[in-house]
């Protein structure tokens, strides 16, 4: 049977239709079910700057180049400056916490180890980088975390008048054994009662089988500007202090280096300067805390990277009234390789160890220090 043109096209329409309704069917139910229909068309090729802008970005606790966060200012307390401060003076000198959002880096000199921790306490700072005195308040259950080591030693010296020392007949080379001896009936500076210059007066006076209250004099001079001056005018027969104070003694011709906290092996593990923060203010605002954690491991690198007199014309004005050629040396002492500043610049981790070590020499009882050690926002650092 023939079946004329006019019957084809109208079949053929006929079908077209029920595709046409197939479709729009399937379509809807696509939108319904939240899948979008298969396109037919070619697939358009992007330029590889919109394919960039149209992929998500990384996640990384780094800001990126473009965009970093508003953290205002980084506020640092601290009880005093000497060398073993000489990590963060770098980071500010340099503009590396600015370089994690930050607006500057604003340091407070509280002049004490107590107030130091009552700045910190108050919430008047983000980080204390004097520590010990915030380890006793842990002991009493106050919730502060170490979070990154700065300086991994005892910096502290003895230094005796030097008319002293020859009326004793003893210099830097005698036995050490003689050294200690020579301390007895001495009027010894330090800083302030409990602080790490005490306590380490202390511990060399009873290293010779001495009572240090007893058998010597320890005066409180407050800051290590104070015990310099005093040993200069006689005032004291010998001082508890550090670099670059201790060598401006020797510099000057009044004072001698008898001996060195690092003379003894209870303090090759020793963190003494490092920041601190407060428990509550890690866990509200962890983003700064990674931003400062990231500051600290990009210093040590820097530090690593640098000569002692890139290093002392960069906190040279910290210590305006000190000889640059005794910073450059007091910087090569205590930042080249294998030295304080250096091994934390290598491993800002206060390992649980290291702070057993602090808590065993102040005489602190009962403190976990993994409890007081908070190591998460470094270690995620050192891993960038």
């Amino acid at each position: 049977m023939r079946i004329s043109w006019r019957n084809r096209v109208g079949s053929l329409l006929t079908a077209a239709g029920m595709v046409f309704t197939s479709v729009l069917v399937l379509s809807a139910c696509a939108q319904q079910s939240g899948t979008a229909p298969a396109q037919t068309a070619a697939p358009t090729v992007a330029s590889p700057a919109a394919q960039t802008a149209a992929s998500p970005a990384p996640q990384s606790a780094a800001p990126s180049a473009s965009r970093k966060p508003d953290l205002g200012k980084l506020k640092i307390v601290t009880s005093g400056l000497s060398i073993s401060h000489a990590y963060y003076l770098i980071a500010k000198a340099e503009g590396l916490f600015e370089k994690e959002g930050f607006s500057g880096v604003e340091i407070i000199d509280a002049g004490g180890g107590p107030e130091s921790a009552a700045v910190l306490t108050r919430g008047d700072a983000d980080v204390s980088a004097t520590a010990d005195p915030l380890w006793r308040l842990v002991e009493k259950g106050e919730d502060f975390k170490g979070i990154a080591a700065l300086y991994k030693g005892h910096p502290t010296f003895l230094v005796m008048r030097e008319s002293v020392a020859k009326e004793r007949g003893i210099t830097p080379t005698s036995p050490r054994v003689d050294r200690v001896k020579a301390l007895k009936g001495l009027k010894i500076g330090m800083s302030t009662p409990g602080s790490p210059t005490d306590l380490l007066a202390r511990f060399m006076l009873k290293s010779a089988g001495y009572d240090p209250d007893k058998d010597a004099s320890i005066v409180p001079l407050t800051s290590a500007s104070a015990m310099l001056a005093a040993l200069q005018q006689g005032q004291i027969d010998a001082m508890m202090n550090a670099h670059p104070f201790a060598a401006q003694a020797e510099k000057q011709d009044f004072g001698v280096t008898i001996l060195g906290a690092r003379e003894f092996p209870e303090f090759e593990n020793y963190v003494l300067t490092a920041f601190v923060a407060r428990g509550s203010d890690l866990r509200a605002k962890p983003a700064r805390y990674e931003a400062i954690a990231r500051g600290v491991v990009t210093t040590g690198r820097f530090i690593k990277s640098s000569t002692p007199e890139q290093l002392q014309a960069l906190i040279q004005s910290s210590f305006s009234n000190i000889d640059p050629a005794i910073m450059t040396a007091s910087v090569k002492d205590e930042a080249g390789p294998g030295r304080p500043i250096h091994k934390a610049a290598t491993d800002p981790v206060i390992h649980p160890a290291e702070l057993q070590t602090v808590l065993d020499f102040m005489g602190i009882r009962g403190v976990d220090p993994t409890k007081a050690i908070d190591d998460s926002f470094i270690r995620k650092a050192l891993s960038q």
